[in-house]
């Protein structure tokens, strides 16, 4: 008995059945063609380092447009200032927009925008977004008791720590991307000599890194970049004393 080897026409390559496919079929080899080329020359004009650094720089430009977004309002008002840096943005926050005087606590104000930092956090690409690093900070005045924080070490971790919880709990950002750490007031960005400067001094700063920043650039150890002459996206916050 002869067998019919005809394979059914609907089962048959559509380039086979119809003719009019090749040319979608060859734009496509060359437009994965032209991508290729176009890496291996951007390969030989920009070298490894450069091209990280122009990916980093893309990454840092739209967190830094989300966030401007997120957080217009606080921006003005001056509770929370923006820079970028080499190697990270940096959101920094008054401490009275956070906590009452000399408490660790966050206020339900400061839950509030921590929960709209905490949206920002865990909508950025995961293959980019490094860490988050939160850093307390105060200015050097005692705070003249014995219950916890009792020192100006204490109080700025304390305070640290209580913005991570919060963002890893209520802001629903990756417990492993929070780092949180006090410097008491060994890092000021003014003068300790004036009430305003000491409003200044006391303060949260979220840096945000990404991935393309060197090693020796990635958080702990970072020289600080939040001096006096740093250019917030704000006016100086008058924070009450401590």
């Amino acid at each position: 008995m002869d067998m019919d080897t005809h394979q059914d026409p609907a089962h048959q390559d559509p380039a086979h059945q119809d003719p009019r496919y090749w040319p979608a079929f060859v734009d496509l080899l060359a437009a994965t063609l032209m991508i290729f080329l176009i890496m291996a020359f951007l390969q030989e004009l920009f070298s490894a380092e450069e091209l990280e650094a122009l990916w980093l720089k893309q990454q840092q430009q739209q967190f830094s447009e989300s966030a401007r977004s997120i957080l217009q309002e606080e921006i003005d008002s001056g509770n929370v200032f923006m820079k970028r840096h080499q190697s990270s943005v940096i959101l920094t926050f008054s401490d009275q927009v956070l906590f009452e005087s000399g408490d660790h606590r966050i206020k339900p104000k400061g839950q509030a925008l921590l929960e709209k930092c905490g949206l920002l956090l865990a909508g950025l690409d995961s293959d980019g977004f490094e860490v988050a690093q939160l850093e307390g900070h105060s200015d050097p005045l005692p705070l003249r008791r014995t219950t916890y924080p009792a020192t100006n070490w204490q109080l700025s971790a304390a305070r640290a720590i209580s913005v991570v919880e919060h963002l890893s709990t209520a802001g629903n950002v990756d417990p492993a991307k929070l780092i949180a750490s006090g410097y008491s007031s060994y890092r000021p960005i003014a003068p300790n000599n004036t009430p305003e400067g000491r409003a200044l001094n006391r303060r949260i700063e979220m840096r945000v890194f990404f991935s393309g920043a060197s090693k020796a650039e990635q958080p702990i150890g970072e020289d600080d970049a939040s001096g006096p002459d740093a250019e917030p996206a704000g006016e100086s916050a008058n924070a009450a004393p401590e």
